[in-house]
């Protein structure tokens, strides 16, 4: 039996396309949504960082 040796594996290197697709899709769940705050917080917010 031969050792075939070290092979390296590059799973979807095949597509260069998929990387950027991927990368999109992950940033679009990371993403928070604005709170809506009221008059009331955000003065409370603005006192605090003052």
């Amino acid at each position: 039996m031969e050792h075939r040796g070290m092979k390296k594996w590059r799973l979807f290197a095949t597509m260069p396309e998929q990387y950027i697709g991927l990368k999109e899709v992950i940033n679009k769940q990371l993403e928070v949504n604005q709170p809506v705050l009221t008059e009331e917080q955000m003065e409370q917010m603005n006192f605090t960082l003052i």
